[in-house]
């Protein structure tokens, strides 16, 4: 089982770019100018609702302005703008609670570095990626009915595991009881498991920002050490 954009890759050189900049799931979204005075439109959404994800993510301007909100850093403002001083491009940490709104209406490329399952659901939604075999053929496991719903309910602890021993927690887990499924059920989410527990191995041995600020004080003072005492 594995995941594929619809087009067999990610679309013009906006996409590309920020896939070469490490963040393989691409897609281009659109927001119109926000109004205060209607109620949201999803048909034509004038703001990004308050959401956050589990990886890193960035978001690279196309065309107009979007300004995005982080909640966590006491509602602070960043802007990108294809105005010729403004910046383009704006990454959000993973687990922030972000919002996003633009004066005149924007496209951007959204990107993530790793997929999760719910990012997953709604690139599948808008027709972005689709599911397949390990062949590449079509998916004859499940449903993408089906596969949509499960990537939507699941609870995903992106550092658990597919199979996890005694001590592990496990990477997806349902709300249904498993026994209840038929073998093929229980085989398609195993594999589902699997590919997820492969795509955030690198992301979970990427060294956490926090240690490199102690790594970087603990060199310093070492440096401090030697020239004081031994130099």
């Amino acid at each position: 089982m594995d995941f594929q954009y619809v087009t067999g890759k990610p679309e013009g050189r906006h996409e590309a770019k920020v896939v070469a900049n490490g963040y393989k799931w691409v897609r281009t979204n659109a927001i119109g100018p926000f109004n205060s005075n209607k109620d949201i439109d999803f048909s034509a959404p004038d703001r990004i609702l308050p959401h956050s994800h589990h990886s890193i993510n960035t978001h690279l301007i196309v065309k107009g302005d979007l300004t995005v909100t982080i909640e966590s850093e006491s509602q602070r403002k960043y802007t990108i703008s294809t105005a010729a001083e403004a910046a383009k491009e704006l990454v959000v940490k993973p687990g922030v609670t972000y919002r996003g709104r633009s004066t005149q209406g924007c496209r951007f490329v959204k990107g993530h570095r790793s997929l999760s399952p719910g990012s997953a659901e709604r690139f599948i939604d808008r027709g972005t990626l689709r599911i397949v075999s390990e062949s590449g053929g079509a998916c004859q496991l499940v449903s993408e009915r089906t596969l949509k719903l499960w990537l939507r309910e699941a609870k995903f602890n992106p550092h658990g595991k597919a199979e996890p021993k005694k001590g592990e927690d496990y990477i997806l887990q349902y709300n249904t009881d498993d026994k209840k499924s038929t073998w093929v059920e229980r085989r398609a989410r195993l594999e589902l498991a699997r590919w997820f527990e492969n795509e955030w191995k690198d992301e979970n041995r990427r060294w956490p920002r926090k240690y490199t600020r102690y790594l970087v004080v603990f060199v310093i003072l070492v440096a401090i050490i030697w020239q004081v005492f031994i130099c």
